[in-house]
This record gives C-alpha cells, sequence and structure tokens, in this order.
C-alpha cells in the first residue's frame, strides 16, 4: 500500500525519544500527504474530465458536419470557426485513451487517501477484500496504460513521417486501428495485473486492516521478480524506446524541414507528458529497487526511518502527479487541443 506508515516495534535497539520524534515526523507527513494528494486528485479529476469531454464533444461535432456536408445541408466552412480543422486524428484517439488512463489512476486515489489519514484501510466488511484488490489492479492498470499509449503514440508519428499516403493520421483505417490498439492495450494490461487478485488483501495489523500484497510463503523471488518486471516494463524500456524514436525523427527532420511543421505539434506534447512520466516515476521505483537490498526501514536507524519516511511519502505522491499534469500540457503545448476546447466552448451544442 502506497502510504507513509512503517511498523516502529521492531526498532528494539532504537531510545524512546527518537522513537518519539520520528512518530511525530509521520503525524506530519501523514497530514502533508493528506493535503498534496488531496489536491492531486482534484486537479486529476476536473482536468482529465475536461480532456475526455472535450475530445469527445469535437469527434461528435465533426461525425455530425461530416454527414451534413454528405447531404449538401451546409458546408463546414460557414459553421466552424477560423483555423479549427474538423478532421479528428488518431492521435486523439491515443490522447483520449490517456486521459482515460490517467482518470481511472486518479479514481483510486480517495482510497489510498484515507489510508494514509487514518492508517487503516477505508473499507471493512465483505468489500474489503474487493476494494483492496481492485484499487491495486486500478492503479497498475492505469499506469501501464499510460506508459503504453505514449509508445503507441511515439511509433504513429514513426510511421507517419515515413508514409507517403497524405494525411496518413486522419485516415479512416488509421483511427480504426488506433482504437483496435489502444482495446489491446488495456486487454495487456489487466492480464499484467492478474496476480493482484490472487495475491493482495486485507489482513488485520494492530486491530486496524491494512490492504497488502501477501507473496506466497513469504518467497522473496515473486517480489523481485515484480519490482524489476515494474521497472522495466512500466517504464525503462518503454520510456527508452519512446526517446530513442524521437531522437530519430529529429534526425529525420533535420535533413528534411518540410516535415517540421508536421511532426512539432504533438512532439512537444508526447514528449513533455513522456518526460514527466518518467521522471515522477523513477524516485518511486529506484526506492523499490533499493528495498530488495536494504535492510527493513523498521529495524534500521532512527536516520535511516527518517529518510524512508520522507523518501517513500515523497516517492508515492510523484506516482499521481503525470495525471494532474497531462491536462496542462494538453492546453499549452498541444495548439490543435487548445483550438477544440475554445471551439467547444463556443459552440455548445
Amino acid at each position: 500500500m502506497m502510504s507513509v506508515n512503517v511498523t516502529f516495534s521492531e526498532c528494539v535497539n532504537a531510545s524512546v525519544s527518537n522513537l518519539s520524534l520520528l512518530m511525530d515526523l509521520q503525524s506530519d507527513l501523514r497530514l502533508l500527504t493528506l493535503g498534496l494528494y488531496t489536491v492531486t486528485f482534484t486537479g486529476g479529476l476536473l482536468g482529465n474530465l475536461l480532456v475526455i469531454c472535450t475530445l469527445q464533444h469535437f469527434t461528435l461535432l465533426a461525425k455530425r458536419l461530416a454527414l451534413l456536408a454528405r447531404n449538401d445541408a451546409v458546408t463546414s466552412v460557414g459553421v466552424t470557426s477560423p483555423g479549427v480543422r474538423l478532421r479528428p486524428s488518431v492521435a486523439d484517439t491515443f490522447i483520449l485513451n490517456l486521459a482515460v488512463a490517467d482518470l481511472f489512476y486518479v479514481i483510486f486515489l480517495p482510497l489510498f487517501i484515507w489510508s494514509t489519514y487514518a492508517n487503516r484501510w477505508p473499507v471493512e466488511g465483505a468489500l474489503s477484500n474487493v476494494t483492496c484488490k481492485l484499487a491495486y489492479v486500478g492503479r497498475d492498470v492505469s499506469k501501464f496504460a499510460s506508459i503504453f499509449t505514449l509508445l503507441s503514440l511515439s511509433v504513429l508519428q514513426a510511421l507517419a513521417c515515413n508514409s507517403t499516403t497524405p494525411n496518413f493520421c486522419e485516415q479512416r483505417k488509421c483511427r480504426r486501428a488506433g482504437r483496435v490498439v489502444c482495446a489491446g492495450i488495456w486487454l495487456l494490461c489487466a492480464a499484467i495485473s492478474t496476480h493482484y487478485f490472487r495475491y493482495v488483501e486485507t489482513v488485520e495489523m494492530g486491530g486496524r486492516p491494512s490492504c497488502l500484497i501477501n507473496w506466497p510463503l513469504g518467497d522473496r523471488r515473486y517480489l523481485q521478480f515484480w519490482v524489476l518486471f515494474q521497472f522495466l516494463a512500466g517504464l525503462a524500456l518503454p520510456s527508452l524506446a519512446i526517446f530513442t524514436i524521437y531522437a530519430m525523427l529529429y534526425r529525420k527532420v533535420t535533413s528534411r524541414p518540410n516535415l517540421v511543421n508536421f511532426v512539432r505539434p504533438i512532439t512537444k506534447t508526447v514528449l513533455s507528458v513522456a518526460l514527466v512520466f518518467t521522471l515522477c516515476n523513477l524516485p518511486y521505483h529506484g526506492l523499490q529497487l533499493w528495498k530488495l537490498g536494504a535492510p527493513r526501514p523498521g529495524c534500521a536507524s532512527p536516520q535511516r526511518l527518517l529518510h524512508y519516511l520522507v523518501g517513500n511519502a515523497t516517492a508515492s505522491l510523484l506516482l499521481f502527479v503525470p495525471s494532474c499534469c497531462n491536462p496542462l500540457i494538453y492546453g499549452l503545448l498541444n495548439d490543435r487541443y487548445s483550438e477544440y476546447t475554445a471551439h467547444c466552448i463556443a459552440h455548445p451544442q
């Protein structure tokens, strides 16, 4: 469970005064984390809902105008704002998929907010195990879906730059293929996270229910495999592939200046989102890798436990920051999305 809570009973060699100071720090960190989690949840929820509603509204509007144009009832020129292209792109499909993944990621945050505040899992009774499993599955499925969507969008950019077909990203077949890829991403991510249904459960700790992963028979090999797999498949390899693809695109663009205007709009967005995702996930994965070979934090010295508390709280919070920042990146760096939003506000019907 992503929480700043640590069991202190095992620190038999630490003094009572040091333990008291650490417990006070734990309480302060809990309150600070609670506030930051709440801000992140609010921003991520509202921002991604705006992205989803905007893209869905614009897609429906484009379909409606295309139907009217085919019936010669009206031309799109007379009803659209200047500079706004009412032609959905496959890139819009992937951005929508990314927004949905971010939305699902923050939806489960209130459970962790309450767990951090009350030092217990918020749901008890028959639904305790169900919500515990769903929270873990939803969190990891959404996280994997985000990075795999970014990777797919990067591959799309590479294919579009090498395609001789005009308006490659706006072709109907390409948009249909994009929807199939997005569906495949969710299925793959769900398959990756199925082990949570077996090993995640709520257990009583100090008379309070806690949501934890109970690996079989305490075998650390399962934990080691999952930590390494999450780091490699969920961060390192996809991020390396994304940045490699765009480095190759940059070399190609420098040799063919006519591609600059084609590549620039979505490239700035994808690179910024990928960079934020990588930087915000690195501390968490670094901490998990460090914990594989480090002594249990509850048995460490007070100074080491202090560093662990602060590092764990910071790394856990940073995991949710990309879901809150991504809508801002779309609005600031993607002119197409900004035009979508302005047009939808001006033409709500």
